[in-house]
C-alpha cells in the first residue's frame, strides 16, 4: 500500500512554514508598521506554499504512476488525455506549416513506439482555486473536492494574494482593521492545511483502494 510519504513530510514541512505566517509578527517587539508589513505580506507567503504544495503533490503522484510500469492501453482515458495534451499541444492547434507539422508527427510517432509515461508536468495556470485543483485531480480520475466550504475561501486567497503581489496601494492594514485581517489570515492557513490533508486523502483512496488510474 502506497502512503505516499513524501506527500506526508511535505505536508508536515508546510504547515511548520504556515505556523511561521501565523505567530511572526508576534514573537518580538515589532513597531505598528512592521507588524503591520509582516502580517499584510503574510498573505502571498501562504498561497505560494499551497501553489507549490500542489505542483510538488501531483508530481510526486505522476512518479508513483510511473514506477508501475504500466503500458498507454492500462491507464484510464483521463490520464492518457491528460499526457497526450500536456505533451503535444499541437492536438489543440495543428500547425500549419509542413515541418512543422513533420515534426510533430515524427515525435508522436516516437512516443507511441515508447514505454508510455504519464506527463510530470502540471498546469496550475498561476491560480490555484477550486476550479483549477478539481481540473487536476479529474486529469488523474481522482475524487473532486467538493465547493462548500473551500471555493469561495480559495477564491478569496487568490484576491488578496493578486492584490498585494501586484502593488495594489489601496490594501492598508492600520488599526482599525489589524484583527479582521489575523482572522482572515488565520483562516486561510487552516483552508490551505485542510486541503493539503484532502488532497494526500484522495491520492491513497484512489490509488490504493480505487485504483482509478487503471481503465476501467
Amino acid at each position: 500500500m502506497n502512503e505516499f510519504l513524501d506527500v506526508s513530510e511535505d505536508i508536515t514541512w508546510r504547515k511548520e512554514q504556515l505556523l511561521t505566517c501565523k505567530v511572526l509578527p508576534f514573537l518580538h517587539n515589532f513597531t505598528s508598521s512592521h507588524k503591520e508589513f509582516l502580517i499584510k505580506y503574510s498573505i502571498p507567503i501562504v498561497y505560494s506554499l499551497w501553489e507549490g504544495f500542489v505542483q510538488n503533490a501531483f508530481q510526486t503522484y505522476v512518479r508513483e504512476l510511473n514506477k508501475l510500469n504500466l503500458g498507454r492501453l492500462d491507464y484510464c482515458n483521463n490520464i492518457i488525455l491528460h499526457t497526450f495534451e500536456t505533451k503535444f499541444p499541437q492536438f489543440k492547434e495543428y500547425p500549419s506549416e509542413y515541418k512543422r507539422r513533420e515534426r510533430f508527427i515524427i515525435g508522436l510517432q516516437s512516443f507511441l513506439d515508447g514505454q508510455f509515461e504519464v506527463t510530470n508536468k502540471i498546469d496550475t495556470e498561476s491560480n490555484v482555486g477550486l476550479e483549477v485543483l478539481n481540473k487536476l485531480l479529474n486529469k488523474f480520475n481522482l475524487e473532486e473536492i467538493p465547493s462548500y466550504p473551500y471555493k469561495q475561501e480559495l477564491k478569496n486567497l487568490l484576491m488578496y494574494r493578486n492584490r498585494i503581489s501586484h502593488g495594489d496601494i489601496s490594501l492598508v492594514i492600520d488599526a482599525n482593521n489589524i484583527d479582521d485581517f489575523i482572522s482572515r489570515i488565520n483562516d486561510f492557513i487552516k483552508l490551505i492545511e485542510d486541503l493539503m490533508d484532502l488532497i494526500l486523502v484522495r491520492f491513497k483512496e484512489g490509488f490504493n483502494s480505487r485504483e482509478s488510474y487503471l481503465k476501467n
